[in-house]
């Protein structure tokens, strides 16, 4: 049984791995997370925004073919590559342009994204989060170039969830339900009458 489980558990993580990007390796990351982006020769990168789930560093020949210029549609595209997902089922939500050393991306509900994308000269990071946020800020010891923000049309699953009752709609429930126990109870006796 054990056995059984230690197999499906590496058949998961296979199907994991092979479900990550096409072009570059996954780096896990999280709050306060330092990322290294020397291969870009950004240094690195310290992110504040919490809840991030994976980061791709895209340099060389994968950047040169997925992000050769920098309009807003070829990162799109490029971002789409990345992760193998059709380009129209990503919405641009924001850019930024001449970046400091310290970034932030704000976006006003309900507008979530999910991924960010950050370039310099020699390439793209790009961070993702399973769970879409408003905002995406962090540092950088190097240079960087410029930000965009896109969404595949999922908000968090926390605003699915069912507002609170107000106290007057559960009075009006709880009215609608005595009425029809009274209505039942007042059919049970009328039968048992007849």
């Amino acid at each position: 049984m054990k056995n059984r489980n230690f197999a499906a558990l590496g058949f998961a993580l296979l199907g994991l791995a092979a479900a990550g990007p096409a072009t570059a390796a996954v780096t896990n990351l999280g709050a306060g997370t330092t990322f290294d982006l020397s291969a870009m020769n950004a240094g690195t990168f310290t992110l504040s925004t919490p809840g991030l789930t994976a980061a791709w560093e895209i340099t060389g020949n994968d950047f040169k073919a997925d992000f050769k210029n920098q309009n807003a549609s070829t990162i799109l595209g490029g971002v789409a590559t990345v992760f193998g997902i059709a380009p129209g089922s990503l919405t641009t939500i924001g850019q930024i342009d001449s970046l400091s050393k310290s970034v932030s991306f704000t976006s006003s509900a309900p507008n979530y994204f999910n991924y960010v994308a950050i370039h310099n000269a020699q390439g793209e990071a790009i961070f993702y989060f399973a769970n879409p946020i408003l905002a995406f800020s962090g540092s950088a010891t190097g240079s960087l170039s410029n930000m965009r923000a896109f969404s595949d049309g999922t908000i968090p699953s926390v605003t699915h969830s069912s507002p609170v009752p107000e106290p007057s709609t559960w009075v009006m429930m709880a009215l609608g339900f005595a009425g029809l126990a009274f209505f039942a109870a007042r059919r049970r006796f009328q039968a048992a009458a007849a």
